[in-house]
């Protein structure tokens, strides 16, 4: 029998069975313990969701223990909605992959696969895919959104063989993410001297700088004398988390002053129970003005690529931003290095090009001709505006690479030439600004804009209407943290540890909620020991 639910929307992977009445809750720690399997989007049209909020929806618990359906209770159509799958796994090790809807109002469980007795490679996750598209509809799907591990990229490359109107889309995010590493972590390896010659010393730089604050954190008394000197706490962040190594330099910059005084203080000098040397070392790194400069320089060139991860690490619609993101992202890295090291415009930089390549081989490689139907049909990119912002701008109709993408998507989309004809002469009116497509491109939001001026295009408008809902990242999983439903809502994430149900209560420690929405200074997460004074490395958080 079924058993009707409140309407829930969640923050980060759950799933109900009627096994343990409802009090099952698992949640991973961070997304870095999630072994991010794949994400599956999809438009429905004709499915039965709300539109008019949580009141409206609500969620049921079938016969099958790990299986949730989504039914609107007044039968409501959603014009686009999205669907996704995404594997985690929880304290206790066991690999769960949950199927979720999404739309405008938010994420919403279908099912849950407990995936422990499985081999996750390519075949199997296949098949599941394959299950979920025939039971939804092929014609329903859009795109599906993947990190770049191998496994998820061969499901996506067969999924588009089969179903050739799908689109396998990297999670931009991640991509960014591996971006970021490859300039601040680069490896000695053959093939990579050139980067890791012009890029070790941001290696060494980050590098001391983790050691500054572990070698203050993993010891009481330490942790004791620098809590003294600030009230901002330093932070314990996991390396699978996006930018980590960016977030934790901004955190040491917002302490500077606050470090500095504490390691000319009488206690910090009088210190002598650890290693004299490291003690020194420590003092050394903070008094030194050349290596502050340092971290000045690489958050000053790393902010473009850190701003952009702020951007598409939530569950807005931006997936017709990204590929303009990108390129003024680059310019931004670009201007940062060539104004730092006094370069001439006409001159070049190796440590900029160094940079340039990595970010290029990371957009070539996740860039696909979705990015460019959904930058080609965003009206603004055709506006005088945006074309006089900087010299040179020319309209998407007049760039090659975005031309020749968008071709290749349009006739994926419309295999039938009779049919894509008609497509091509109603985005050639769109695009030359024809009949009552010229009024307020610059003024009005894309969706909206093609909900007022795009009926002269019929086709095209529903295809601009599918694609600007859609998100570029697997990070529409999470609900945003900054709503009240996360802060104080029975969704705030708890570390459960394991099979523990019940709510932390106040005897384990105080927990700072982060804004993890990356925004500073307000990073304040940590998870206190009981003394306050720390011992073994805190938890780590997704931020």
């Amino acid at each position: 029998m079924l058993t009707k639910l409140k309407p829930i929307f969640f923050s980060s992977p759950h799933y109900v069975t009627t096994e343990t009445k409802l009090q099952s809750d698992y949640v991973p720690r961070r997304r870095g313990s999630s072994s991010s399997l794949i994400v599956l989007q999809a438009i429905f049209n004709g499915a039965f969701f709300s539109t008019t909020g949580s009141s409206s929806t609500a969620l049921f618990i079938g016969s099958s223990a790990s299986t949730l359906v989504a039914v609107d209770s007044r039968h409501h159509r959603f014009p686009s909605l999205l669907f996704l799958v995404y594997g985690w796994t929880d304290a206790q090790r066991r690999p769960l992959i949950n199927f979720m809807a999404i739309s405008e109002e938010g994420p919403m469980f279908l099912k849950a696969i407990d995936g422990s007795k499985e081999y996750k490679d390519k075949h199997y996750m296949i098949d599941l895919l394959k299950d979920v598209i025939k039971e939804v509809g092929p014609q329903n799907v859009v795109q599906v959104i993947t990190d770049n591990a191998l496994v998820c990229k061969a499901a996506g490359l067969l999924i588009e063989a089969e179903f050739p109107h799908i689109f396998w889309t990297p999670c931009v995010v991640h991509t960014l993410n591996l971006g970021v590493k490859n300039i601040c972590a680069p490896k000695n390896v053959d093939g990579n001297e050139n980067v890791f010659n012009e890029c070790g010393w941001i290696a060494k730089v980050i590098g001391d700088a983790s050691f500054i604050k572990v070698f203050i954190m993993i010891h009481s008394m330490r942790l004791a004398i620098f809590n003294e000197f600030s009230s901002l706490k330093l932070l314990s962040i996991a390396k699978t988390c996006f930018a980590s190594m960016i977030v934790m330099l901004k955190r040491l910059k917002l302490l500077k002053r606050c470090l500095q005084n504490m390691v000319i203080n009488d206690q910090w000098n009088s210190y002598r129970e650890d290693d004299v040397k490291k003690v020194a070392y420590v003092k050394e790194l903070i008094l030194n003005d050349i290596w502050w400069d340092k971290v000045d320089y690489i958050l000053s060139f790393m902010d473009p690529i850190y701003s952009m991860i702020r951007i598409c690490d939530t569950d807005a619609s931006n997936l017709h931003l990204v590929y303009e993101m990108w390129d003024s992202m680059i310019e931004k890295v670009k201007t940062t290095i060539y104004r730092h090291d006094e370069v001439l415009e006409n001159e070049v930089s190796s440590f900029f090009e160094v940079i340039h390549e990595i970010l290029n081989s990371r957009w070539s490689k996740s860039c696909n001709p979705l990015h460019c139907l959904a930058h080609s049909l965003n009206p603004r990119y055709y506006s005088d505006n945006w074309l006089n912002e900087v010299p040179n701008k020319v309209p998407p109709h007049r760039d090659d690479e975005l031309s020749s993408q968008r071709n290749k998507c349009l006739k994926r989309y419309f295999p039938h030439v009779n049919v894509r004809t008609k497509v091509y002469e109603e985005f050639s009116k769109f695009s030359s600004c024809a009949g009552d497509s010229i009024e307020d491109r610059w003024a009005l939001d894309p969706k909206t804009w093609w909900v007022m001026h795009g009926s002269s295009t019929p086709i095209l408008q529903k295809v601009a209407l599918k694609l600007l809902v859609q998100p570029c990242s697997s990070s529409c999983c999470f609900l945003s943290r900054k709503e009240e439903g996360y802060k104080k809502g029975e969704i705030r994430l708890w570390d459960i540890n394991g099979d523990v149900h019940d709510p932390l209560d106040d005897s384990v420690g105080v927990l700072e909620m982060a804004d993890l929405s990356l925004d500073e200074p307000d990073l304040e997460a940590m998870l206190f020991l009981n003394d306050g004074n720390g011992g073994e490395e805190n938890e780590t958080i997704r931020v």
